[in-house]
């Protein structure tokens, strides 16, 4: 993985380069776009969590790991970030245990799309007119449902 000091400019090449890998990484981008939540080095177990999360013939998983491991973090943070950035998905549902919690990571990645430098730096602002708590709708089109898992 390329190592950079995110606090300095880079040029056009160096941008897409980056680019190239956090595209091609859920581990890339989560450490180059999302650094203040992703800040610890990542274990082999978190190595083998975006193995699965960037197999796009993987449609089902279990992850089963410690409490405070970073699991929500890694599947509602850098994992749907990367999708919306990158534009592969037009839908996202974020599901969790309860439908607040669900809307509260919603918002989490909804205020990092807004307010995250790197994310303003190298794919400009992604805000749209359709920004409510229960369905929000970026500038690129990509439309984000919290849910519950009941729902």
């Amino acid at each position: 993985m390329l190592e950079i000091n995110t606090t300095d400019d880079f040029g056009k090449v160096e941008q897409e380069i980056l680019l190239g890998q956090c595209y091609l990484s859920t581990e890339v981008t989560a450490k180059l776009i999302f650094p203040d939540r992703f800040y610890l080095p990542f274990s082999s177990l978190h190595e083998k969590i975006f193995e699965v999360l960037d197999n796009d013939d993987i449609q089902k998983a279990v992850i089963i790991a410690p409490r405070g491991f970073g699991k929500t973090s890694c599947v509602n943070l850098a994992y749907p970030g990367k999708k919306i950035l990158f534009q592969e998905k037009k839908f996202i549902v974020p599901i969790s245990n309860t439908a607040t919690q669900a809307v509260m990571q919603g918002e989490n990645l909804k205020r990092e799309l807004l307010q995250n430098r790197m994310i303003t730096r190298l794919f400009g602002s992604l805000k749209s007119d359709m920004f409510s708590k229960e369905m929000w709708v970026t500038s690129t089109g990509t439309a984000v449902l919290p849910r519950g898992s009941g729902q």
